[in-house]
Parts: structure tokens; C-alpha cells; sequence
């Protein structure tokens, strides 16, 4: 039979290691994904311009790869998942 005080040891290694393990697959999962939505007034083949209700506009690049659900066309309502990636990344010291 186990103690008192093994018991509480036993559960406090399983708390961190569940807590451990959460931060790791976190830190693992890439960036954050967002979403935006808006009336289409321009796209290509490459790009997609959409107007939000407030009226801002907002340029996003698009690949052959992007998932499109359905035909791209103006003045249609679409929503955007996009999830933002570093171009370049300059350091300057104080």
C-alpha cells in the first residue's frame, strides 16, 4: 500500500508531465491560425483583395495550393483563413 506522501508524489510528477507535454505540443504547432471576412473586389491568380464591412481593405497573396471553396468572383463574400509567416526579420540593438 502506498503512503499519503507517495501518492501526492506520484500525482504531482503526472500533473507535470501532462502540463510538460502540453507546452511542448503547443510550441510544436506552428503559428496561429486567423480569419478574415469581406466582400471580393479584386482577385488573380495570385492575389485577393476584400473590403471589410468597416472599410478596410485587405491584400492577401494566394497559391496553387490554396484550398478555395467554391468560384472566387467580385462582390462576393468569402472568409479567409490565412495564418502569418515572417518575410524577413530585422534585429536592431538598443
Amino acid at each position: 500500500m502506498h503512503s499519503l506522501s507517495q501518492k501526492v508524489q506520484l500525482l504531482a510528477v503526472a500533473g507535470s508531465m501532462f502540463v510538460g507535454g502540453y507546452f511542448i505540443a503547443a510550441s510544436t504547432m506552428g503559428p496561429k491560425d486567423y480569419q478574415v471576412t469581406g466582400r471580393v473586389i479584386k482577385h488573380e491568380d495570385n492575389l485577393i483583395v476584400i473590403e471589410k464591412a468597416d472599410g478596410e481593405k485587405w491584400e492577401l497573396g494566394k497559391t496553387d495550393s490554396t484550398k478555395v471553396d467554391g468560384k472566387i468572383k467580385n462582390d462576393v463574400k468569402v472568409t479567409i483563413k490565412y495564418v502569418m509567416h515572417a518575410k524577413s526579420i530585422e534585429v536592431k540593438d538598443n
